[in-house]
């Protein structure tokens, strides 16, 4: 059993080993993984398993995450200001 870690060492973790599997790839493509992650995820709300529906949206989404993470680390994007920014415009809203 692995240690629990805060989210910000989780973070940066992933992107280091992003970083490093997708450093061959262009921005593009990594986009249009994440947008047919993004079309499989929505379409598991058509699976009449509530269990199964929950396991494969955990997966998706953890996968969507480990490729924005691949993003962020290659622009440099500080994603806690981004988010504190986003979160400060629609509380606006």
């Amino acid at each position: 059993m692995s240690d629990i870690i805060h989210f910000e060492q989780l973070y940066e973790q992933a992107e280091l080993l992003s970083k490093q599997r997708n450093e061959s790839r262009s921005t593009a493509d990594i986009v249009k993984e994440i947008s047919e992650l993004l079309i499989s995820y929505s379409e598991t709300d058509a699976i009449d398993s509530k269990e199964i529906t929950n396991s494969l949206k955990n997966r998706y989404l953890g996968e969507i995450m480990f490729l924005i993470t691949a993003l962020s680390q290659r622009d440099n994007i500080n994603v806690y200001a981004a988010l504190q920014e986003q979160l400060t415009l629609n509380k606006v809203s």
